[in-house]
């Protein structure tokens, strides 16, 4: 379990990478199918709660408005560890 604060204020939060405040937590597991060969699995949700948006394109002077609610991501990883 982690938390990490915010990277940028919600006044400059944008639209493409919307990033604030974030907790985390993960799990994984790993299987050794011989001495050389281990097969390994994880999950990660990351949850970034509301995110207000409020964006101005500084050529074109359109505004973009809104927020997130309740934004979340998840990842589920596999990967083989081969000893040679």
């Amino acid at each position: 379990m982690a938390y990490d604060s915010s990277a940028v204020s919600d006044s400059k939060r944008s639209v493409i990478v919307p990033m604030g405040e974030s907790w985390r937590i993960a799990t994984g597991a790993t299987y050794a199918l011989n001495r050389d060969t281990d097969v390994n699995v994880s999950w990660a949700i990351v949850w970034l709660g509301d995110m207000p948006v409020d964006q101005t394109k500084s050529v074109s002077g359109t505004r973009t408005s809104g927020q997130f609610d309740n934004a979340w991501i998840q990842a589920l990883t596999g990967n083989m560890t081969w000893r040679f």
